[in-house]
């Protein structure tokens, strides 16, 4: 059964937003409109929860508040503007069991309101969903089918949670994105992807596979005979009905029946062999679409494939595809204009910050102390995020802004260690380097930055006697470069997503250290140098970063 909460909010607006949020996450709402009679209207209803806001027309919040906790004992969460101690410290000895300001986060707002429905026992809603033998636990963030546990993400949860809060439904992509993120506007669809593939894995992995089944659009991709016949039928008993009012009117003008039997045969014959061609004409056509959709890995780009259809139906088809291809292209093309905008301001925006940064550690330079070394090193770490944010903003075009080359592999390695040379010394790091005097083929700049990163991280989780190998050994196609650390580690359930944008792990968390996009944006450029980058740690003992460097210039001219 359904959680009921009423909502006590003047502002229309916000109001009607909140019916929407919580109505979507499964709760029963109910809005008032009225302020002359919400104590008895609140008191009335039979609800489990009281959204209130204090500034009310009529009679304010704190006299509401303190009227319903005279005769109920129902949860009251005040939700307002006021953000004074004084606001809150009124609120809550009025009897208001939690204090939220605006402007809140939802996801906050969310798990407030289910919290304090468990702690009050007077939720309705499970802490657990079932389905089949499969329990999802929402408290731990689990999946439980035949005594196997399986961990899953934040993502995930929310992805299986909406399906099966839908379940024996489909569930739309749309749907899966607002109750990921409350907006499609700011996710793309491949991303949406990614989080769903996951879950399918992790799902296929415990041999639950029959949980989940995949819509997919009839009629585009199989011509079935009955779907055929189903959309033919009228224009078919209309034909009947010709005849038969044909062989009523011969057989009124008395016409010889052998006429009228073979009469009726022609048509019947004449009408199969139309309704045949069609039905032929309209497989061919979607036969030939499928199988160039299958080939595509891009499906968005189908309608650049498609032939012009020789029936009526499928060029009307056809030109609104070609419309709504046409539309498409207009609003990307708009938004990368936008986009390549808002990379060039960041650029700027990038390199005039870095000219009183320069300054300001010039200055620090020539005034030495224990207070202006502490501030170096500071200056230090602002000036390796505006790097990172540097490169971020270029690494979608690092193809426009490369420069194949032959390297020494020891002195790449070499001006990365310079580079780090001051967080190396003040932090005790021993820089131990081997079996370097190899020859690469890449982009000097991007090479350095990406080596940056990972020196960072390695000083980042540090132990005592810390120390940083490198090495190179050489394979049959590339030359590897092995970053080894005696650091903290890596978990062995955050290394699979160590190089996802924005994952921190349970490492990052705890040392409050990580962003989360250095490892991410050190994989997405060996990819587009077509360099190969893995990882390996053990926890408390060490991690292990692999570069492989091609042996010649030949695959990046294979690229082109």
């Amino acid at each position: 059964m359904k959680a009921k909460i009423i909502i006590v909010e003047d502002h229309e607006p916000i109001r009607n937003e909140l019916k929407i949020l919580l109505s979507k996450y499964g709760y029963e709402i109910i809005v008032l409109d009225r302020f002359d009679t919400v104590v008895e209207d609140c008191l009335r209803e039979d609800v489990d929860l009281i959204l209130l806001d204090i500034n009310l027309p009529f009679y304010d919040g704190y006299y509401v508040c303190r009227a319903i906790r005279e005769k109920s004992e129902v949860p009251i969460i005040v939700v307002t503007s006021r953000d004074s101690e004084m606001d809150e410290l009124m609120s809550i000895n009025l009897g208001a069991d939690d204090f939220i300001t605006k402007p809140y986060n939802t996801q906050i707002l969310l798990a407030r309101i289910f919290a304090m429905l468990k702690r009050t026992h007077k939720e309705k809603v499970n802490d657990f969903l079932q389905y089949q033998g499969l329990k999802l636990q929402l408290n731990s963030s689990t999946v439980i089918y035949k005594d196997q546990i399986i961990e899953l993400s934040k993502n995930e949860m929310r992805i299986l949670y909406t399906l099966l809060q839908h379940k024996e439904s489909i569930v739309s992509r749309d749907q899966l994105m607002e109750s990921l993120w409350q907006s499609n506007e700011f996710i793309d669809d491949n991303t949406l992807t990614v989080n769903v593939n996951r879950v399918r894995k992790k799902i296929r992995s415990s041999r639950t596979e029959r949980f989940y089944k995949n819509k997919k659009r009839a009629g585009l991709y199989d011509m079935k005979t009955k779907d055929f016949f189903r959309m033919e039928y009228a224009q078919i008993l209309i034909y009947i009905v010709f005849l038969g009012l044909l062989e009523v009117l011969l057989f009124i003008f008395e016409v010889n029946y052998f006429l009228m039997i073979y009469l009726l045969l022609i048509g019947l014959i004449l009408e199969g062999v139309y309704l045949c061609q069609r039905y032929m004409k309209k497989y061919r056509y979607y036969k030939k679409v499928k199988a160039k959709l299958d080939i595509l890995e891009q499906k968005c780009m189908i309608t650049e494939m498609l032939e012009l259809p020789d029936f009526a139906e499928g060029e009307f088809l056809y030109e609104i595809l070609q419309t709504c291809n046409k539309s498409m292209n207009d609003e990307i093309l708009k938004y990368k204009i936008e986009a390549a905008g808002y990379r060039e301001y960041i650029e700027m925006w990038i390199h005039e910050v870095k000219t009183p940064l320069a300054a300001t550690r010039l200055i620090l330079e020539n005034h030495p102390s224990e207070i202006t070394r502490a501030m170096d090193e500071e200056m230090q770490q602002i000036n390796y995020y505006l790097e990172q944010a540097l490169y971020y903003a270029r690494s979608n075009s690092v193809e426009k802004d490369y420069l194949v080359k032959e390297l020494s592999l020891k002195e790449v390695v070499e001006n990365a260690v310079k580079a780090n040379a001051k967080s190396l010394i003040g932090n005790k790091i021993k820089i131990k380097i081997e079996n370097l005097d190899q020859k690469i083929f890449s982009d000097e700049k991007w090479v350095l930055f990406i080596l940056n990163q990972v020196i960072s991280n390695a000083i980042k989780y540090k132990k005592e006697e810390a120390e940083i190998s490198f090495c190179a050994r050489c394979e049959k196609n590339e030359i590897l470069l092995e970053i080894r650390d005696n650091g903290i580690g890596i978990s062995p359930k955050d290394l699979p997503r160590i190089t996802d944008k924005g994952y921190t792990g349970t490492t990052g968390r705890n040392y409050q250290k990580s962003t989360g996009m250095g490892l991410y944006l050190c994989k997405k450029l060996c990819s587009k140098l077509q360099l190969s980058f893995y990882i390996e740690s053990k926890e408390e003992e060490y991690t292990k970063v692999t570069i492989g460097f091609p042996r010649n210039s030949m695959i990046f001219l294979n690229e082109e």
